[in-house]
């Protein structure tokens, strides 16, 4: 598996948005916690949990929950 490598230069410079409403940015923080303090950790438990069934080439329920996790990262990205 390989490592993603991080674009540091881009996000360096990314401003706020213009045209993001008060309630849009707010909607936004509330996703954000929601999935920092809800979500991930309840991914992250499946995953290890799952960890322990063994093979992991054959073991789908494994590499769906590593997706999910996967995806709840990329949209805790995307909203930073």
């Amino acid at each position: 598996m390989q490592i993603p490598k991080r674009k540091t230069h881009i996000s360096a410079t990314v401003t706020n948005d213009p045209y993001l409403t008060q309630d849009k940015i707010a909607e936004f923080k509330k996703e954000l916690d929601h999935l920092i303090r809800i979500s991930r950790p309840k991914a992250s438990l499946e995953v290890q949990e799952l960890s322990k069934l063994g093979d992991f080439s054959e073991n789908a329920a494994y590499q769906i929950a590593k997706g999910r996790l996967r995806g709840i990262n990329r949209r805790i990205m995307d909203i930073k």
